[in-house]
């Protein structure tokens, strides 16, 4: 792991140039979760299914000097997104902006693809980190709780 990787591991936010205008793509705050997790089950079971036929090649995607370098793999996950769960996608992205949803719609193609994959890259390393290793706890609570109701 390099510096630039460890430091975006410490500083996830990064600023983006989107429209002429420069913004903070932050983690996801937590009083967030509820309405991105709302929005994110169909594109979360869309991402599942993709990642189990392609594994990692499917989070092959790096930026250089604003330049896109992605996965075939990616591009077809992209175009599903968009036709089964775009309205969704792009209320997320609006979050991950913090930007109303019609600026998110009036981005040029090119710079709402700079936006998802930034928003992608900032929040997985923030969720795969911070939230998925809670999950079993979270769970095991839950079916616990639920089975205590069955009583």
């Amino acid at each position: 792991m390099n510096d630039k990787d460890e430091m975006s591991i410490i500083f996830p936010e990064r600023e983006v140039v989107l429209s002429q205008e420069t913004i903070t793509i932050s983690p996801f705050p937590f009083g967030k979760w509820p309405k991105i997790i709302a929005l994110a089950t169909g594109i979360v079971g869309i991402a599942i299914e993709e990642y189990q036929k392609h594994g990692e090649a499917l989070f092959d995607i790096s930026l250089d000097n604003d330049r896109f370098k992605i996965s075939p793999e990616i591009v077809n996950f992209v175009i599903r997104l968009f036709s089964e769960g775009g309205d969704d996608l792009l209320d997320i992205l609006a979050i991950g902006a913090n930007k109303p949803r019609s600026w998110v719609e009036a981005l040029p193609g090119d710079d709402g693809m700079t936006l998802l994959i930034h928003v992608m890259q900032v929040n997985r390393d923030f969720f795969s980190g911070r939230v998925l290793p809670k999950f079993p706890m979270l769970t095991a609570g839950l079916a616990t709780t639920i089975s205590a109701g069955d009583r």
